[in-house]
């Protein structure tokens, strides 16, 4: 049903009910107005789709109007149920316009999720930076009885990505060292941190 305009009926039989069903637009107030104009008294109900036992009800007697006025708490879909004695005829009516809708307003679709965040950039260690990375961190640890050593020797092997282990070896006066290093780098919170690990013995020579 529509606002604004006029909509007859009958009941033509013992068991016979007529339906009718409109849309509210929000909550402006609307106002059904229900006419019997022959037969018996129209009997009518008016209940939102799913709430059919709160029906608000108008009757009126033959040549008289009843009105059912109803503030809605938003858009719904309105039910009319019309009966009454076999030869009754009546005529519904729904005011104001405004207040009816052609149907339910769509509700809008959820915001798309967001982008995910780029995954960090991880740096590939290479053999060459390895070895660097192994002999920078011996001078580091042992200072003056590494860059004053002599017979340097270094192996470095993946153990995965991010991690080589260098066996290494060297004579410093009258002390050999040898023993391995771990040289790895770390990720926190975007940021690239080098590191290295030491198992190096020294003895007498």
């Amino acid at each position: 049903m529509g606002g604004g305009a006029q909509y007859s009926g009958a009941i033509q039989t013992s068991n016979d009910s007529d339906f009718f069903f409109f849309y509210t637009s929000g909550n402006q107030p609307f106002d059904l107005a229900v006419t019997t104009t022959d037969g018996c008294s129209a009997d009518v109900r008016l209940f939102e789709e799913d709430g059919e036992s709160d029906a608000l009800t108008a009757s009126p007697s033959v040549d008289s109007t009843e009105h059912i006025r109803v503030t809605p708490p938003g858009p719904r879909r309105y039910v009319i149920e019309v009966t009454g004695c076999i030869g009754t005829t009546y005529e519904l009516r729904l005011d104001p316009p405004g207040a009816i809708a052609q149907s339910l307003p769509v509700a809008a679709p959820p915001p798309p999720p967001p982008p995910p965040l780029p995954p960090t950039l991880r740096p590939v260690m290479t053999l060459s930076a390895a070895n660097g990375y192994a002999r920078r961190a011996l001078r580091t640890r042992y200072g003056r009885a590494f860059t004053k050593g002599k017979r340097f020797k270094r192996r470095c092997k993946r153990v995965n990505d991010p991690k080589f282990r260098c066996s290494v070896s060297w004579r410093y006066k009258r002390y050999a060292y040898k023993g391995s290093v771990r040289v790895y780098y770390l990720v926190r919170a975007g940021k690239v941190y080098w590191n290295a690990k030491y198992s190096v013995r020294r003895r007498r020579a």
